[in-house]
């Protein structure tokens, strides 16, 4: 035709009466008034029922090729419009239902017709579609799940015209075994262990705990949940594990501990601690402190381990939902917010969060293996344009052989000038707190000056630990936050010489008003102090070994006064550093061992 055409495309099955290369009339749109009612090999003049097709990769060779010509008949113009006939005749329903098998396969059978021409009879079974063997008398062979299965058979005719569907529901059956366990004192109501059941059917379950004993979930390859009533659908080598616990959820009960803070920069309201104590049937109670102000809570963790606390602030209301954190993990995870709009569950507009960790117990037989001195340093605020510093902030901790916590921090700008206008130091914040479980310190510094730290602390092996912290303080303005990182390490007072193993250090101030940073050479001496070479700026410096701070003092070169600095040793980085108190900006300085 017009020369020839050159045809590229790809076999496609038949999802419907107008898809699929056998419908040879969705092709036949060359020239209105013809219809194309075959396509021929060339060489050999035989039927071509599909479009031949390559797998070669990565390119189709001129083997794979094939040349085809079409056999045009003139004259037809009227589109059958008549639906094919396809009637299945095998398996036979009885009384209306069709049959149950325990075969892996069934056969189909049955006869088809057309007014002109059946092109095709389809079984679609759970495997896909089969195109049956045979028209007028046609038969297939179809794969069956275990179960119930849903067989569509209809026939298309060459003018993609579709028989009435019929639709058999075919009924698998494969017996197998469950395996059922028992974890704590209970029972499993609907199946018992060892117990033949049918693949691909669900059953319901129903979990029973004895006296004394909670449920906690259901586990296993069929089942994970946590509703006591649950369904399951039986599949080879199923195992269902029914957990029960003198403990409610499974959870240990005791002391939880925990702080919260928003991810943005949230007002106090949204940072704070909670601590609750929680009982073996779920129940609790303890309090929920945000930074100024402090609320009792109490209630119960439901089935799922959930728990969900609404209480009036203002006009507005809290809100306060907790949950079990993860199966194995003694701790809570919780979301708070304060009131400045209704609780969102869909998308999840809590403004802060928090994990709640159990209180270690520690006593003589199994003391704190954390216990003893510990310095930290606090770095300067990530946004330093808003920050009153650019000095880092200290602090020491004990922890004794029952895991109980003791710290204090100074703040790097707890400096402020009095009505007189000299500096005075603000007194640092303290608080005490216990080893929670995975060697973890939650820790909530309140002031009254307005000034907090709030901050989850992890330990280490190597007698380190580190935090990510939020610091609030009432000169950041409409920052009302900064984040800062805390890093801590054990300290060893030593016996004799400096709390470093290095005796020549570098000394760098900055900040604090000067134009460029003072750095000085020092050297430890056998009688403990620093001996400094050249000191145009008459630089003093001491560390106190037993504790690990440093002091000293410099002259301004700006102002001409005595300008002091305070710090403390982080010996895990053999390095010391602090503040430099200094109005309106304090700077900061760094000791470290010389290049």
């Amino acid at each position: 035709m017009d020369g020839g055409f050159t045809v590229f495309g790809r076999v496609i099955n038949s999802y419907d009466a107008h898809s699929g290369t056998n419908l040879l009339n969705y092709f036949n749109t060359f020239v209105r008034g013809l219809d194309v009612t075959g396509v021929f090999i060339f060489d050999f003049f035989e039927f071509l029922e599909e479009v031949p097709v390559s797998a070669r990769r990565p390119q189709v060779l001129i083997p794979d090729l094939f040349t085809i010509q079409s056999a045009v008949i003139q004259g037809v113009t009227v589109r059958d419009t008549n639906l094919p006939i396809t009637t299945v005749t095998q398996p036979v329903r009885t009384n209306g239902v069709p049959p149950t098998t325990t075969n892996a396969t069934i056969r189909f059978a049955g006869t088809g017709g057309d007014n002109q021409a059946l092109h095709r009879v389809f079984v679609n079974g759970p495997y896909g579609r089969v195109v049956a063997d045979g028209l007028t008398n046609w038969s297939a062979e179809v794969r069956l799940n275990p179960g119930t299965n849903e067989i569509l058979v209809f026939g298309i005719d060459e003018f993609g015209n579709q028989s009435t569907v019929e639709t058999w529901k075919i009924f698998y059956s494969v017996k197998l075994p469950v395996t059922l366990q028992y974890e704590g004192l209970g029972q499993a109501l609907g199946i018992t262990n060892g117990q033949m059941m049918e693949v691909g059917v669900t059953y319901p379950l129903t979990a029973t705990p004895a006296r004394g004993y909670f449920f906690v979930n259901w586990r296993g390859t069929v089942l994970n949940s946590y509703a006591r009533q649950v369904y399951f659908t039986m599949e080879s080598n199923a195992t269902v594990l029914c957990r029960f616990s003198r403990n409610l959820l499974g959870l240990a009960p005791g002391r939880y501990d925990g702080v919260f803070y928003s991810a943005t920069n949230g007002l106090r309201t949204t940072a704070g601690l909670i601590s609750l104590t929680l009982r073996p049937n779920g129940f609790y109670s303890g309090r929920l402190n945000p930074l100024g102000a402090s609320y009792g809570i109490r209630g119960q963790f439901d089935a799922n381990g959930v728990t969900h606390i609404r209480g009036p602030l203002g006009t507005n209301t809290i809100n306060l939902i907790m949950a079990l954190y993860t199966e194995g993990v003694e701790a809570l995870a919780a979301r708070y917010r304060d009131g400045n709009a209704e609780i969102d569950f869909q998308n999840g507009t809590f403004l802060s969060d928090a994990a709640l960790w159990r209180q270690q117990v520690y006593g003589k037989t199994n003391p704190c293996p954390l216990a003893g001195r510990y310095t930290f340093q606090l770095s300067p605020p990530a946004a330093t344009n808003n920050a009153l510093t650019d000095g880092s902030g200290f602090g020491s901790l004990t922890v004794d052989a029952k895991g109980r916590v003791q710290w204090s921090a100074t703040l790097a700008n707890q400096a402020v000038r009095n009505r007189a206008g000299a500096l005075v130091n603000l007194p640092p914040l303290k608080g005490t707190a216990t080893v929670l479980k995975g060697d973890r310190w939650s820790f909530h510094f309140p002031s009254r000056a307005g000034e907090a730290l709030v901050g989850d602390a992890r330990f280490f092996t190597n007698g380190t630990f580190n935090a990510d912290t939020k610091w609030f303080s009432p000169g950041f303005g409409i920052l009302t936050q900064q984040i800062v990182k805390l890093n801590g390490a054990r300290y060893t007072p030593p016996v004799s010489g400096p709390p470093f193993n290095w005796t020549n250090g570098v000394l760098t101030i900055s900040g604090a008003g000067l134009a460029a940073p003072i750095v000085t050479a020092v050297a430890w001496q056998t009688n403990g102090a620093f001996l400094i070479s050249s000191n145009p700026h008459n630089v003093q410096l001491f560390v106190t070994n037993a504790t690990g701070f440093v002091g000293g003092s410099f002259t301004h070169p700006a102002s001409n006064t005595l300008t002091r600095l305070r710090g403390v040793v982080l010996q895990s980085s053999n390095s010391a550093a602090g503040f430099v108190p200094h109005l309106p900006k304090h700077g900061g300085f760094e000791l470290k061992r010389a290049p």
